[in-house]
């Protein structure tokens, strides 16, 4: 994790999804607060912080990220309830939520609070992509830079 996260701060293009960048600033123009949920811990001079930061994801109030949100050192929590205390707090209506990701956790979890749910997957992950069309997920991209998010995201 050390190697390749010193790798991307040199040169964060091999590690960022096709599009991922400009897809989240694209969110970020049109007024879409993002925020990063993982079951991981979350602190900020290492780990996920550290890797967002090295794929030039700013990330802070105001940024193209809000704020990464997970689990602490004493409290393990699943990203079902990491992102239920997130709409809780924020007072969001799930159903005005779109949730991106490519595990099965998170579109399980956003399919259950009712979320809009977009799955990244790339075109040869066939039992991937199975499953998450099983789960209910509403799209599904092999990345960023497909041309229909051009109309999905207005």
């Amino acid at each position: 994790r050390d190697r390749n996260t010193a790798a991307a701060w040199k040169d964060p293009d091999p590690w960022r999804v096709k599009g991922s960048l400009e897809f989240m600033a694209r969110l970020k123009e049109l007024g879409v607060v993002n925020y990063f949920v993982t079951g991981a811990v979350v602190y900020e001079d290492g780990g996920m912080a550290e890797e967002v930061r090295a794929c030039r994801f700013e990330v802070g109030p105001g940024r193209m990220v809000e704020e990464l949100r997970g689990s602490s050192w004493d409290e393990k929590k699943p990203k079902d309830e990491v992102m239920r205390e997130l709409f809780e707090e924020l007072d969001l209506d799930p159903e005005s939520v779109l949730v991106v990701g490519d595990g099965r956790t998170e579109i399980k979890a956003g399919v259950e609070f009712g979320c809009v749910t977009m799955s990244r997957l790339p075109a040869d992950a066939k039992r991937p992509i199975e499953l998450h069309e099983k789960l209910g997920t509403n799209y599904i991209l092999a990345d960023y830079a497909d041309p229909r998010l051009n109309d999905l995201i207005r």
